[in-house]
């Protein structure tokens, strides 16, 4: 989801990668995360998972307020103010200031954990 420096086959999350999910009326109910490129997808087949609305801390609704900012453009999901994409060290960086302004104890958790708990919770989910 972030880029990583030095290597140049990994690409971060894009826009387009990010799918609206609509109701009846048009509504956004949920978000479609489509990865096409990840670590040991040797079929090169598509994987994507969806995230609904929450009722508080609402993720659906976090990242529509987050592409408005960002406006209509393509390029890396995840930016920063000078529009390039977020690095791992940035993410991690941040995690764990947020970490400690929530008064977790960081050593519990890492970047890495992120990637272990989505691939865990897509594996439970089967889609």
């Amino acid at each position: 989801m972030t880029s990583t420096s030095g290597k140049k086959d990994i690409v971060p999350l894009q826009v387009h990668q990010l799918v609206k999910l609509l109701d009846h009326a048009k509504c956004v109910f949920a978000l479609k995360v489509v990865f096409g490129n990840f670590k040991h997808n040797y079929n090169q087949r598509p994987f994507s998972i969806e995230i609904t609305r929450q009722p508080s801390f609402c993720p659906v609704l976090f990242l529509l307020e987050y592409l408005t900012l960002q406006g209509d453009r393509p390029g890396p999901l995840f930016i920063n103010l000078d529009n390039s994409p977020v690095s791992c060290g940035s993410f991690t960086d941040l995690l764990l200031l947020s970490l400690k302004s929530f008064g977790l104890n960081p050593q519990l958790y890492k970047g890495h954990s992120f990637r272990i708990g989505a691939a865990s919770f897509a594996a439970e989910r089967e889609i």
